[in-house]
């Protein structure tokens, strides 16, 4: 599967341009299945580097990369997937809805 199809490639703002905004949109979820890290992008400069939210062991700002996301690999050869039930929400109501210590 495409972690990044052209359709969301052409929703996610490019860098910067949320930076005022108190509550961006969170516009898809990378993961591996079986881990708990969780990668949400805001933001990206519509090549390779996103900012956004990556979820571990606590939350935090912070940029990614896609060339990492599509590259890395796990035990039993897992990768990063798109979490094709994941839709746009706004960080307040993600918030409301994880646990985000």
């Amino acid at each position: 599967m495409k972690l990044l199809t052209n359709k969301l490639r052409r929703q996610i703002p490019p860098l910067g341009a949320t930076e005022k905004d108190a509550d961006p949109i969170l516009w898809a979820r990378f993961f591996v299945p079986g881990l708990e890290t969780a990668y949400y992008p805001i933001e990206f400069d519509g090549i390779n580097r996103f900012n956004g939210l990556v979820k571990a062991l606590n939350v935090e700002s912070m940029s990614f990369w896609l060339d990492d996301l599509e590259n890395w690999r796990f035990s039993g050869g897992r990768r990063h997937v798109r979490d094709r039930r994941f839709r746009p929400v706004r960080l307040s109501q993600w918030k409301a809805s994880n646990t985000c210590d």
